[in-house]
């Protein structure tokens, strides 16, 4: 009985310790995987005509990218001697595994006689880097212009763009236009002030060239003749003329009138004698 107890308590104990495992894993990894470097310049005050030597040690991070006083990409650890010409800030960042977090650090050197270092102001983004790329207007015409427009989340300015593909240049926006028809694709890559990269592609679709409007019709000119000043004489001619067609035309609404008249005690007349004949024959 001890024995079978005794193992069910090993069988509870393991599950404790793999759940624990499994629960509080993720964030010692979360832990590991968080970019650190370290940075240093000997020596940190020179001469002009002097060197100086830049060390760098990187953990947890895929790359590494140096700015200020110089550039390009870097080995996860290394060392570098430059001669500065002036008081100089040298940077480096060096970015995780997943892209995102990142780790900066940055050294000044002085050099005697020479200008103060320009502060680094502004904060530093870690966030994902990333472009996107629209077209206006879309779908467009041939020999239409296009503005093609470049936009940015995350990564820190500045950003240049270089434009391939069916649109060719540095700039955003861009403008071009397209002499044939179909869809026209443009690719888009961008870096940031720290050497961080994305890309995008964005399309439009070149149609017909816009029909040519119609010549507007020209509006009808009527010219109208100027009809010569009657005289006195042709005046009085049309008057009176206008007076016989209202006397003729009073002439028959009389006339209708009267015979109307005449037709309805007609009428009358005829009905009342019929009236008189029935009434003496019923007697």
């Amino acid at each position: 009985m001890k024995t079978k107890n005794a193992g069910k308590f090993y069988i509870i104990f393991l599950g404790f310790i793999l759940s624990g495992f499994f629960l509080f894993a993720p964030l010692f990894k979360a832990n590991a995987e968080q970019p650190a470097v370290s940075f240093s310049a000997d020596p940190s005050v020179i001469q002009k005509g002097e060197s100086v030597a830049l060390s760098w040690s990187a953990t947890s991070s895929m790359y590494c990218i140096a700015s200020g006083g110089w550039s390009g990409s870097k080995l996860l650890f290394g060392s570098a001697n430059v001669f500065p010409e002036k008081t100089t800030n040298y940077n480096i960042n060096c970015v995780g595994p997943d892209g995102i977090t990142s780790a900066f650090k940055s050294v000044g050197v002085t050099v005697l006689g020479g200008p103060s270092p320009v502060p680094i102001s502004g904060p530093i983004s870690i966030e994902q880097f990333r472009v996107g790329c629209a077209a206006n207007p879309s779908p467009a015409r041939i020999n239409e212009e296009v503005v093609f427009v470049a936009s940015q989340a995350g990564g820190n300015i500045p950003v240049s763009y270089k434009w391939s593909g069916g649109v060719a240049g540095t700039d955003s926006p861009i403008k071009i236009s397209f002499s044939t028809l179909g869809v026209k694709i443009a690719n888009l890559s961008a870096i940031d002030s720290f050497g961080r990269r994305a890309e995008a592609t964005c399309s439009i679709q070149v149609l017909s060239a816009a029909p040519s409007p119609l010549p507007e019709k020209q509006a009808a000119i009527t010219i109208k003749k100027k009809e010569p000043a009657k005289t006195d004489s042709q005046v009085a001619a049309i008057g009176a003329q206008e007076k016989g067609k209202s006397l003729l035309l009073w002439f028959f609404l009389i006339l209708s009138g009267l015979t109307n008249l005449a037709l309805i005690i007609y009428i009358a007349l005829t009905k009342r004698g019929e009236d008189k004949i029935e009434a003496k024959s019923r007697f």
